[in-house]
């Protein structure tokens, strides 16, 4: 018997002998923080089985059925051993390379029953790649044009509009700016 089923045994007498003592199972249960459920629980199986009944069970089988496949499973262990790639990365990699869908969880759950949940420290972060600038090699080939709204008021507090027309050219980024006035003579 482990330390883990001892502490278990005495957790739950404890709280059987507490409650034979004040003879209060409601008291009991709010003093310990536990429903009268788990209680009568608990106490059915030590009046059958003794102190061997009182020790917590996984409530779940071993080996799960939904469980990820090994081969699978070394597929996921291999990407992230070798290029260390991360639970997103490996999920797209296996689904457009290899056609097998696994979900994101299941491929973390995977890299931490593995212990490989986090990467080694002495790895560096890939560099992104730079911004690439939009440009043309000929000087007034391609040029871009911005048109701004802007609003002024006049010395009496009337509203005038006008427009503020931007040109870059792509190649030389060259600026042109000039501003009109919002009624055309």
């Amino acid at each position: 018997m482990n330390k883990k089923a001892q502490h278990d045994i005495i957790r739950k007498l404890k709280v059987l002998n507490y409650a034979e003592t004040i003879g209060n199972v409601s008291k009991t249960c709010r003093y310990f923080g536990i429903c009268r459920e788990t209680f009568y629980t608990w106490r059915r199986a030590y009046q059958a089985q003794g102190e061997e009944a009182l020790i917590d069970s996984r409530p779940c089988p071993e080996n799960h059925k939904l469980r990820i496949l090994k081969a699978i499973e070394e597929k996921i262990v291999h990407l992230r051993t070798t290029y260390h790639f991360g639970p997103d990365m490996i999920v797209w990699h296996l689904h457009r390379y290899h056609n097998i869908k696994v979900s994101r969880n299941g491929c973390y759950q995977v890299l931490l029953r593995n212990k490989l949940n986090r990467l080694p420290e002495n790895i560096k972060k890939r560099s992104r790649n730079k911004f690439k600038r939009y440009e043309k090699r000929v000087p007034g080939h391609h040029v871009q044009v911005d048109v701004k709204f802007l609003f002024f008021k006049d010395k009496k507090g009337n509203r005038i509009k006008k427009f503020q027309y931007t040109a870059i050219d792509d190649c030389t980024r060259i600026r042109a700016l000039k501003t009109y006035s919002g009624q055309l003579n």
